[in-house]
């Protein structure tokens, strides 16, 4: 075994955005004191772990400190218990503790002390591999901590500059210089943490850890040069980490980690374009307008935001004029049969059920190996590399759903061909618009294909509202089947105009000369016939009989009510009744009440008088 499968793999950056973007740092707020209160509370959780609680100890025995004072003073620090220098310590204690009585017993103990010495040595060098990953943790969350501590101080500043700090605030009564000595202290002391980090990356990590270790050492140097204003050494620094960050984005691994690698490369440019370029752009133009010197040329990433070079070997479909390479090989196998077996299937005039039924079972298996490596990628963060990946799968779905759609539209042309029912041929074109407007619904922009398929979708609804019209007049339903038939010509217009506006439509001129035969000779026909149908059903003469429209003709009766209004009462002759009215006045009233009392019949008597009065 290698010594580098020994060593540690951290992802430093992954942990550095996820720390970041959790605790207070995103994009929309910047709250350095949220991010300093976890760093420390993450440092305790470190420190206090099961794994290394017996190996991380605080305590002076195990740290040597110079006292600026002139004395041997020793001060409580975090520390492995067993390292080098304390394990060299030991030895020359016990050494110096055994002088006498290495001299008393002689030679004889010669031979055991260098036995001795070269398993001290051992331990030491075994000690050396075996570290925990914790005791790399603690000094980057404290290199963490004092850069956030550090910003937290210029945000107070900034504040108290600007008299918007609050009066009780410990820090108001500090003056502006201490305020910013303190936070160019804490400054300085993440660039030595990051230091010491990339140093133990050095000795216990592996390659890649390594890198990443002097990316985020170079961007914490930067940071401190731009916080005492060294423009130059804070471009070298930041165009560093650029050209460190470009390298880790360009890492190829193995293709089973196609998915980490995705997330790795986004994780890595959105670091050198949203972080390192604007400071090195600021410090560029602070360099050129304090020294007039010429800049550096900025590092592009353009070489990483590229699409990824095709494969020699890779299969491509086309699809809404885009190029799509599958890389996955059961699904190359699978399309590269359905398109074989496709191509003689659509050319063919007679209708394979089995081809027909295998090339839908192809196409179903390889919609669902799509859909899970789309699946995994939904679940992964987002970014540049990661949508594009999206992006190429839906496109392929897409492009699946759509040969898929368009296999079951020529199954079902050629039978609506050799159809006569017309109940039959209603039910066909109602499957045939299902999946057309299926086709209408893939996920796309309007470009060319959508307005290709809307077409479609017109003509296959021209011809659906044609027979079920005939099928409503089956039924004496002849108002229903008229209001069909208006709408059916309606669409065979739209339709002939939106196929005709098309370039490159597929079977366009076959389309186009069905719909012209459809509104030409089919629909003024059957159109006369509803209405004459339906001014008879009006009138009751079709009802009463049952012969047909030509028998009819002898036999008409009009309807019984030809104007619906109501008679207005108006005076007939007024002159005349007036001068008759004038004469009927002057009768003798007193004579004309006698003549009536003389005639009026008498009562008659008996029994049965009450029943006659």
């Amino acid at each position: 075994m290698s010594e580098d499968t020994t060593k540690m793999n951290i992802r430093i950056h992954a942990t550095l955005d996820t720390m970041q973007s959790s605790h207070g740092l995103s994009r929309q707020n910047d709250d350095y004191k949220q991010y300093r209160e976890y760093c420390t509370r993450r440092l305790s959780r470190l420190r206090h772990h099961k794994s290394v609680r017996t190996d991380l100890v605080h305590s002076m025995a195990y740290v040597k400190s110079s006292n600026k004072g002139g004395g041997n003073k020793k001060r409580h620090a975090y520390c492995p218990r067993n390292n080098k220098d304390l394990l060299l310590q030991q030895t020359n204690e016990k050494e110096e503790g055994n002088d006498n009585d290495d001299e008393k017993e002689g030679n004889d103990n010669d031979e055991k002390e260098e036995n001795n010495e070269d398993d001290k040595k051992n331990n030491i060098e075994t000690t050396k591999k075996d570290i925990h990953e914790n005791f790399l943790y603690v000094v980057f969350v404290e290199c963490e901590r004092a850069w956030s501590h550090s910003n937290e101080l210029r945000a107070l500043l900034n504040e108290k500059e600007a008299n918007k700090l609050a009066r009780d605030h410990p820090v108001s009564k500090s003056s502006s210089g201490k305020i910013r000595q303190r936070a160019v202290s804490r400054l300085r002391r993440a660039k030595q943490l990051a230091t010491k980090f990339l140093e133990l990356c050095r000795e216990y990590a592996d390659d890649t850890t390594v890198e990443e270790a002097k990316a985020y050492a170079a961007w914490m140097n930067g940071n401190f040069a731009f916080e005492t204003n060294q423009w130059k050494v804070a471009c070298d620094e930041f165009q560093t980490a650029i050209t460190l960050c470009t390298k880790l984005s360009q890492y190829q691994g193995e293709e089973a980690e196609e998915d980490r690698l995705l997330e790795i490369r986004d994780l890595f440019v959105g670091r050198a374009n949203n972080v390192l370029k604007p400071l090195l752009k600021y410090c560029q133009y602070e360099w050129k307008e304090s020294s007039g010197e010429e800049t550096m040329e900025e590092v592009t990433t353009s070489s990483v935001e590229k699409k990824e070079e095709k494969k020699e070997n890779a299969f491509l479909v086309t699809y809404r004029d885009q190029p799509i390479a599958i890389q996955n090989k059961e699904l190359k196998v699978l399309l590269l049969k359905a398109e074989s077996i496709n191509d003689t299937t659509l050319s063919a005039d007679a209708v394979d059920e089995s081809s027909f039924l295998s090339l839908l079972s192809m196409y179903d298996d390889a919609h669902a190996i799509v859909s899970n490596d789309l699946q995994k990628y939904q679940d992964m963060k987002s970014g540049p590399a990661v949508n594009a990946k999206r992006s190429e799968l839906d496109r392929l779905s897409g492009y699946i759903r759509y040969q898929k759609l368009r296999l079951s539209m020529a199954h079902q042309e050629r039978i609506i061909a050799s159809a006569s029912v017309i109940a039959d041929l209603a039910q066909l074109y109602d499957a045939l618009f299902q999946d057309a407007k299926a086709v209408c619904d893939l996920p796309g922009e309007e470009d060319e294909f959508f307005l290709e398929a809307s077409a479609n979708v017109l003509r296959i609804r021209a011809f659906r509202s044609f027979y079920v019209a005939q099928l409503y007049a089956s039924l004496r339903k002849y108002p229903q089947a008229l209001t069909l038939t208006n709408r059916a010509e309606e669409l065979a217009h739209r339709a002939n105009e939106e196929i005709a506006a098309c370039d490159d439509m597929i079977h366009a001129d076959a389309y186009m000369d069905a719909l012209d035969r459809l509104l030409q000779n089919d629909l003024p026909t059957i159109k006369l016939r509803f209405q004459l149908q339906t001014y008879l059903s009006n009138s009751g003469s079709s009802t009463t009989t049952g012969g047909d429209m030509f028998s009819q003709l002898d036999k008409f009766q009009p309807a019984s009510t030809i104007v619906d209004l109501a008679p207005i009462p108006m005076p007939a002759k007024p002159a005349f009744f007036d001068i008759a009215w004038n004469y009927a006045s002057h009768f003798p009233e007193e004579e004309l009440k006698a003549y009536v009392n003389e005639n009026k019949p008498k009562a008659s008597g008996g029994l049965m008088s009450w029943f006659r009065s």
